[in-house]
């Protein structure tokens, strides 16, 4: 009897668009994150419902001065053309490691919607370097 595993391989949990943006996307890992190749716009995808493939225009790491987490390598932040309101987008997510060198599976994905701008939430702006 099985009573829980263990995630040995990377994975991506979720991704998430930020609710004061029409074009951001914060992407959690289970785990940090390999530099090698975690910015590379090539290793991300955005699709729609109907596989309209949203550009990619510039990745980053999320970083918070104010935590112990200043460059937090579990999630990035992905830039891309705007995002279409009540939409579903799958994003997937290829070559990229966690620090132990273990390659991320190949049908990692994650879907989220955007369901358009909030302007009463105030939230901090991620800095994007």
């Amino acid at each position: 009897m099985k009573l829980f595993s263990i995630i040995l391989f990377p994975a991506l949990l979720y991704a998430q668009v930020f609710t004061d943006s029409t074009s951001v996307i914060l992407l959690r890992f289970n785990e940090p994150m390999s530099m090698d190749g975690l910015l590379d716009k090539s290793n991300y995808s955005i699709t729609d419902e109907l596989n309209h493939i949203k550009k990619i225009y510039r990745i980053g790491l999320v970083t918070q001065a104010d935590t112990m987490f200043f460059n937090d390598t579990s999630a990035v932040v992905l830039i891309s053309e705007r995002l279409d309101y009540k939409t579903v987008y799958t994003i997937k997510a290829r070559n990229v490691k966690d620090r132990a060198g273990n390659l991320i599976a190949d049908k990692n994905w994650a879907v989220t919607i955007f369901e358009g701008l909030n302007r009463k939430i105030s939230k901090p702006n991620p800095v994007i370097r």
